[in-house]
């Protein structure tokens, strides 16, 4: 799979969903049992995740899930704002004013956003976590707005 669609709001999740089924396929081809891949989902839930909407001069998207590290990881991707301009992100009545090429840009205990390995916003606390630090959960709306 290369690059992102805007038809795929949630194109992160799709793509690590992907990566996920074909190393599962790889197993099962070679004769792993099902079992071994866990117990099975009667009443699967169907989450509700949509797009993020332009409003003309923001994107306003939502967290889509919390990361291992406690980091945040949103709708948003690299494709919709204009990354390469003066980008603000809002979260909780918390601003991040720009974007960090990496976590360690920032000091620890500092909030901290970059695009993740998928394109997509992710908001970290350095060396903390940002999901207990503003007590967010997904479907938590984030603003990424330019200027």
């Amino acid at each position: 799979m290369t690059g992102f669609t805007q038809a795929g709001g949630y194109v992160g999740v799709r793509k690590s969903a992907i990566l996920a089924i074909a190393h599962s396929a790889a197993h099962l081809m070679k004769g792993t049992p099902l079992e071994v891949f866990g117990r099975p989902v009667h009443k699967p839930v169907m989450l509700d995740i949509s797009e993020p909407v332009c409003t003309g001069e923001s994107w306003n998207g939502q967290i889509l899930y919390i990361g291992a590290f406690r980091t945040l990881s949103g709708n948003i991707t690299k494709e919709y704002p204009d990354w390469e301009g003066n980008l603000r992100i809002i979260l909780k009545d918390n601003e991040i004013n720009s974007l960090s090429s990496t976590f360690g840009d920032a000091q620890s205990g500092e909030l901290a956003a970059m695009t993740d390995s998928l394109g997509c916003l992710s908001i970290a606390t350095v060396n903390g976590s940002a999901a207990e630090q503003l007590g967010v959960l997904p479907g938590e709306p984030v603003h990424a707005v330019y200027e």
